[in-house]
């Protein structure tokens, strides 16, 4: 089982996120679990997703530490990690931790914000971050991400960012 956790806040597209990548594992082929906690109070809450993937019928509800950390505000980015997990960090440039390289933490970065802005004309990350998860994780191809995305206002313009996500991870 491979889960991946989300890191923003509300009015970044967490939930939306989550929502995406759990349709494109299961178009994959993958079985999935998901679920995201969205405060219904005010814009700017953190908020936290997490999407479960195997090859098997998942069985257990628990709560396990993520694979794939997928940070879209830097700020709530956990204080530990799983070893040998991923962290994505929506920043312009890895962060340098000894405690990350302790704990064999592959970290990659993204400017997702900047792409956000540019592309969509709006500081919501979540599609420059998912093209960043798609180029890591092998098993859910481009092309169910971007089934994924088909339907909603703003499908061109985000799946450009999710591209340009793809494209300038690091």
């Amino acid at each position: 089982m491979i889960t991946f956790g989300f890191y923003g806040r509300s009015g970044q597209g967490v939930g939306k996120a989550v929502n995406l990548l759990a349709k494109a594992c299961f178009a994959s082929g993958l079985y999935v679990q998901s679920f995201s906690s969205v405060p219904q109070n005010r814009r700017g809450s953190p908020v936290m997703g997490l999407v479960k993937t195997s090859t098997e019928p998942i069985m257990s509800r628990q709560l396990e530490e993520p694979d794939y950390y997928v940070v879209l505000d830097a700020q709530l980015m956990p204080k530990t990690f799983r070893e040998n997990s991923v962290l994505i960090l929506n920043a312009p440039q890895k962060p340098a931790s000894e405690a990350l390289k302790k704990r064999k933490v592959k970290v990659y970065s993204l400017d997702a914000t900047g792409i956000a802005l540019m592309v969509l004309k709006a500081n919501v990350p979540n599609t420059a971050m998912l093209g960043a998860v798609t180029k890591l994780f092998n098993k859910v191809s481009m092309k169910s991400i971007r089934e994924s995305l088909e339907t909603g206002d703003m499908s061109r313009e985000n799946t450009a960012a999710l591209e340009e996500g793809y494209r300038n991870v690091k």
